[in-house]
């Protein structure tokens, strides 16, 4: 089940019954900085192989993980979050400074 925090943003996932505190000072499972109070986002459950654990989102960070993007996006020009990089701003800046894959490679 995912849970959201902060102010609605008007989608299906804002159900009133779904709203949890936001997890203040826990780190967002995409970009690592923390959650402060104010943020919008989402909470799910990571299946490990000893049980599940809950997992937070910064809203913008859930999204860029469903969004489509393509070669043209700044955020990601196309790179999936695990092939960015080290060395890629989109850590700091979110904006992608990757080299994207040729077609067909």
């Amino acid at each position: 089940m995912t849970q959201w925090f902060g102010k609605s943003w008007g989608a299906p996932i804002c159900d009133p019954n779904d709203h949890v505190p936001t997890p203040a000072w826990t780190r967002c499972a995409r970009c690592r900085e923390h959650i402060v109070d104010g943020d919008q986002g989402v909470v799910s459950l990571l299946v490990t192989e000893t049980g599940w654990e809950p997992i937070a989102h910064h809203l913008d960070c859930f999204l860029k993980g469903i969004l489509p993007h393509g070669p043209e996006c700044p955020h990601c020009r196309g790179v999936e979050p695990r092939d960015h990089s080290p060395s890629c701003s989109m850590k700091t800046t979110g904006l992608c400074d990757c080299r994207p894959m040729p077609a067909g490679v």
